[in-house]
């Protein structure tokens, strides 16, 4: 279980960095240097992050936490949506999510669980949460299905408006 999660983060960092130079590629910066001209950027904005820093963010070892992420979104007029899930993601969400003919969306219990459990395992990956090593982001959805008396026949026949 634990080399899958690392698979899955392995290659969430790749995908972020690609996300990251196609960002930095419409703000016109070249290739080369980029680790620097973040680093000038941050510095500029009071953070002191070395350039080996920017590297791995620029080489897929690793995903710069939320207040660097934050400023992320500001330097290259991305959306946090973008930068961490990509457009694939938000079409497909978007794909998946029924719409009603009043405007509602609705998912189905298996949709809403997937979406609370990919939202979970990005925050994780960000370190903007920690779980114990028991628990699993399977394990918070049904507790909190539990407490919320969230049934999948609610699920299933009831519209969940946003």
């Amino acid at each position: 279980m634990r080399s899958i999660q690392l698979m899955v983060k392995l290659h969430s960092k790749a995908e972020f960095s690609k996300r990251l130079h196609k960002a930095l590629d419409s703000l016109g910066w070249k290739e080369r240097g980029r680790a620097k001209r973040l680093k000038l950027y941050y510095d500029e904005h009071g953070f002191d992050l070395s350039e080996k820093t920017f590297q791995k963010w620029l080489t897929g070892q690793s995903y710069p936490d939320w207040d660097h992420l934050y400023h992320l979104i500001h330097l290259t007029k991305r959306t946090i949506e973008y930068l961490v899930y990509g457009d694939e993601y938000s079409a497909l969400i978007n794909k998946s999510v029924a719409k009603d003919n009043d405007g509602s969306f609705y998912l189905t219990e298996d949709e809403l669980q997937r979406a609370f459990v990919s939202t979970i395992d990005q925050a994780l990956a960000f370190h903007l949460m920690t779980l114990g090593e028991s628990i699993t982001p399977h394990q918070i959805y049904s507790a909190l299905t539990r407490k919320l008396n969230i049934s999948s026949r609610i699920l299933h026949n009831e519209k969940i408006g946003t």
